[in-house]
């Protein structure tokens, strides 16, 4: 995996999510598919929760690396494989917990501000994106995430999954709005 390829996955995350909330009304972007399960903005929510917490450690660690080219592959290491593998759209469902949680909402809707999410989410992608370009020009830097204090990943790492977390997220907000035009095909 190169930084490129990285840049490139959260472009195409950012990219499909925007799409996704382009064709829905507010009400529908707060609408809830069932009672446990998260709206199209309590989605984004969670992503701009989840850039919040880890955005401060990475843009420290990167600032604080000294410069060096990182042409061609990056190594994300044993544990940074796993972590991808984990939180990308393949990785086994896990109940959220703690911050990474969007605020309680009723069993109907929730009523987060489309647009305040929105526009957090495309501020917080375009970080992560600034990030992996300052990678190329930075050696490798390990970062601890507050989910997860006792590991510290590599840079790379972090950012490949969160741009795999962000099409996990992008697959179930296209698979909720499936459920608009009627239940999934069995």
């Amino acid at each position: 995996m190169t930084l490129d390829d990285i840049a490139a996955r959260l472009r195409s995350g950012r990219d499909r999510v925007t799409i996704l909330l382009d064709g829905l009304s507010d009400a529908d972007a707060n609408r809830k598919p069932a009672p446990d399960v998260w709206s199209a903005a309590e989605v984004v929510r969670h992503l701009n929760q989840l850039a919040s917490d880890s955005l401060p450690a990475l843009e420290r660690a990167y600032a604080a690396a000294p410069d060096r080219d990182a042409a061609g592959d990056v190594a994300l290491g044993l544990v940074g494989r796993l972590f991808v593998r984990v939180v990308g759209p393949s990785g086994r469902s896990v109940k959220t917990f703690g911050t990474m949680k969007p605020p309680a909402s009723g069993p109907a809707a929730s009523a987060l501000d489309v647009a305040a999410e929105r526009a957090a989410f495309e501020s917080d992608m375009a970080r992560f994106l600034a990030l992996a370009a300052r990678a190329r020009h930075t050696a490798p830097v390990r970062v601890g995430l507050p989910t997860l204090p006792a590991v510290r990943l590599r840079g790379a790492a972090v950012l490949a999954g969160l741009a795999g977390h962000v099409h996990r997220h992008a697959d179930q907000m296209e698979r909720r709005a499936a459920w608009r035009t009627g239940p999934p095909a069995r």
